[in-house]
């Protein structure tokens, strides 16, 4: 389903048009530490003020961390020894993958868009259309703490609603 919003007259520059249908994109507020992006096969130092790319995989060293934003609406800070990658960021979604570490996100109403965070295998999913939660990837467990909101956790067959003030883990994407 494809929608598309004209504004202005029909002599409107193209290229103005094409950057308004662009979704969102994850950039780099602050960095404290050593912060990488995994980019053609190599590890690359962030910035502040990078933007990040779907696939696009992020790493944090010991006793760093990194703090990113899609839109104005959506704060992600990841912790130290944390890799996360970008999976998908359009109006409807936001949807990373965590291998290993915690990052602890604020979504707050943005509209339709939810928040996806993932397994490294992707099968463990924790997702939140408003919430502050983190989460939290051993490789063979995930693990969902929220704050605020409702996060839904699924695993295998089965979700559970993870209210504010509670917790729950999934082990090797069993329900």
């Amino acid at each position: 389903l494809g929608v598309k919003r004209w504004v202005g007259s029909a002599e409107m520059d193209p290229t103005s048009v094409a950057a308004a249908a662009i979704p969102d994109r994850v950039q780099v507020l602050e960095v404290e530490g050593q912060v990488e992006r995994e980019r053609a096969g190599g590890w690359e130092p962030v910035a502040i003020g990078q933007l990040l790319r779907v696939d696009d995989t992020l790493r944090t060293s010991s006793g760093a961390g990194a703090t990113l934003a899609n839109g104005g609406r959506s704060r992600l800070a990841g912790s130290d020894s944390t890799q996360l990658t970008v999976h998908e960021v359009t109006a409807a979604m936001q949807r990373l993958r965590i291998a290993r570490g915690r990052t602890s996100v604020d979504h707050q109403p943005d509209g339709s868009r939810v928040v996806v965070v993932e397994s490294e295998r992707g099968d463990s999913i924790a997702r939140a259309g408003a919430a502050r939660f983190s989460v939290l990837a051993s490789g063979t467990a995930l693990a969902v703490a929220t704050e605020a909101g409702v996060v839904r956790l699924q695993s295998g067959d089965r979700a559970f609603e993870v209210a504010a003030g509670r917790r729950s883990v999934s082990f090797r994407g069993q329900p």
